[in-house]
Formats: C-alpha cells, sequence, structure tokens
C-alpha cells in the first residue's frame, strides 16, 4: 500500500495537468497551420492525413480527447467543490455548491457545445444565461471573502474564472476582427490556453485547501465521492434528465457531425465518478486498472 501510495505521489497533479494541457494547446495551434505542418516536420504529403493524426488533440474541434480533457477538468474541479458542501474544506457550504453547479454546467457547456448551440437559435441568445451565470459566482465568492479562512481560496477561484471569461472577449473578437494568417494560430493557441489555464487555477485553489498544500500526487488530488452530501439521488436525477433531453432535444439535432455530441456528457461524467469511487478504496492492484479502465471507459464516451 505505501508503495502504490509514493508511486501516485511521484507524479504531482499539477506537473500532469500543465503538461497535457501545455501539449494541446501546443497542437491545437499548430493544426491552424497544418498544410505546412505537414511538409515541413511530419512529412506527410497528404495533408489529410495529418488532419487525422492531429485531430484527437484539437482543443477547437468537437468529441475527441481534447474536448474530453478540458470537460474533466472542469468536472473534477466541480466535483472538489461539491465534496466541500459539509463543511470539509474552507469555502462555506453554499458557495461550495454553488460554485460546484457553475462548474459542473460548464463541463457540460464545454462537451456539449451548448452556448454555441443557443446562440444559433432565433431571439435566444446566451448573454442572459452568462449573466444569471456571473450573478450566481459573484454571490458565492462574496460569501466565501466574508470568512478570512476562505478569502484566498475565493480570490484564486475569482482569477481562474476571470480567466474563463476572457475567452468569452476573445471568441468575440474572433468574429468582428480580420486575423491575418500568420496569426491565426496564435490566437486559438491563446484563447484554448486562456481556457485550460483558468481551470488549472480553480483546480489549484481548491486542491490546495482540501489538501493543505499543492503538491499532491494525481490519485490523492481527485475527488472522493464517499465524501459527496449526496451521490446516488444525483446520479438518478441525471440520468432522467439525460433521457428527458435526448427524447425531446437531442434527437432533434442535425449538427452532431459539427458540434459536441450532446448524449455524450453524462456517460463520460458518470464514468468519472466510478472512477474516483474504485480511486478511493485502494491505490494499486486490480483497483488500479479497474480505474483507469472506467477513465477510458469515459473518455471512449465522449
Amino acid at each position: 500500500m505505501q508503495t502504490s501510495e509514493r508511486s501516485s505521489e511521484s507524479v504531482p497533479w499539477a506537473r500532469l495537468c500543465l503538461g497535457v494541457s501545455g501539449a494541446l494547446i501546443l497542437i491545437t495551434g499548430a493544426n491552424v497551420h497544418l498544410p505546412a505542418l505537414s511538409h515541413g516536420i511530419l512529412r506527410i504529403e497528404d495533408v489529410s492525413t495529418g488532419w487525422r493524426l492531429l485531430q484527437p488533440f484539437n482543443l477547437a474541434d468537437e468529441n475527441n480527447l481534447a474536448v474530453w480533457w478540458s470537460g474533466a477538468l472542469l468536472s473534477v474541479a466541480g466535483l472538489l467543490c461539491f465534496q466541500q458542501v459539509d463543511g470539509r474544506g474552507a469555502l462555506p457550504a453554499r458557495s461550495a455548491a454553488i460554485l460546484a453547479a457553475l462548474l459542473v454546467g460548464l463541463s457540460c457547456d464545454e462537451v456539449v457545445s451548448i452556448h454555441e448551440r443557443v446562440s444559433l437559435l432565433h431571439n435566444l441568445y446566451p448573454v442572459p444565461f452568462a449573466a444569471l451565470g456571473a450573478g450566481l459566482l459573484i454571490y458565492a465568492l462574496m460569501l466565501a471573502c466574508r470568512n478570512p479562512a476562505s478569502r484566498g481560496v475565493a480570490l484564486r477561484v475569482f482569477a481562474g474564472f476571470a480567466l474563463l471569461g476572457s475567452v468569452a472577449v476573445q471568441e468575440y473578437l474572433e468574429h468582428t476582427v480580420s486575423w491575418p494568417s500568420w496569426l491565426a494560430g496564435v490566437r486559438v493557441a491563446v484563447e484554448e490556453g486562456s481556457e485550460l489555464f483558468g481551470m488549472f487555477i480553480i483546480l489549484h485553489a481548491l486542491v490546495t485547501d482540501i489538501h493543505g498544500r499543492s503538491r499532491v500526487g494525481v490519485r490523492q488530488a481527485l475527488p472522493k465521492p464517499s465524501e459527496f452530501p449526496i451521490l446516488v439521488p444525483l446520479l438518478a436525477l441525471g440520468l432522467g434528465l439525460q433521457l428527458a433531453s435526448a427524447s425531446l432535444v437531442f434527437s432533434h439535432l442535425d449538427d452532431l457531425t459539427t458540434r459536441g455530441n450532446a448524449t455524450s456528457w453524462y456517460c463520460a461524467t458518470a464514468y468519472l465518478v466510478a472512477a474516483f469511487r474504485v480511486n478511493e478504496r485502494e491505490l494499486g492492484g486490480r483497483s488500479s486498472l479497474f480505474f483507469f479502465t472506467l477513465v477510458l471507459c469515459s473518455l471512449d464516451a465522449v
């Protein structure tokens, strides 16, 4: 048991998070200049072949490993907040619950492309929803700032959300400014990097708050479902909402090839929760194999 714990501790979660995110950002930026990349670096004559090689790692695409990664980071952050609803961290219970709902909602939006789809509907824009989310965020953080013990984590969470919010401005500039071709890759990399680094700041604040230090092994930093105030009722509610939305809304979508798969987020998240529960029981042996299998199932769902 001690050996497996030392093995898990040998890979700090922050190093893994920044390493994977940085690689995805670089690949995404390179994808904008795929023809030059294919001929100059990969030595691939057929550009479409190069695209197929890099597509799973492109944050600007949908239904791939990169999108699963960003959605999973938001889900983990939301579940870490949910873990604190019973007062297990410095955050007040109400603040933790609101932040959990916002982060899980953002995870769903990341995978399902909700705000992109809403933007396409006549007379319905994502601005009111964004304003509601911003109001809830400010309320939750103001509650947290009243307590000196939670003020630090609240300010860091705010910084992370501010960076996430900057993406909306960047998307606006994307469609209103004529960008030179040589700068397109940089623009995309900065936009996607802002998202991932904002998620990292939020995760860093939450992990440090829960564990009292930032240098924690990957599997030690993951949420602990046994500490959630409720779990089974929430999963059942989520399944009911998934089935209802699949039959009433998702079945009428005709953009599943260009937008996120609207039916994949719940399954991917449920697999992650199951993996986190397995991770709690034992860090090693068959438990590790089962844990990684569930994580792969979550990825496959997207």
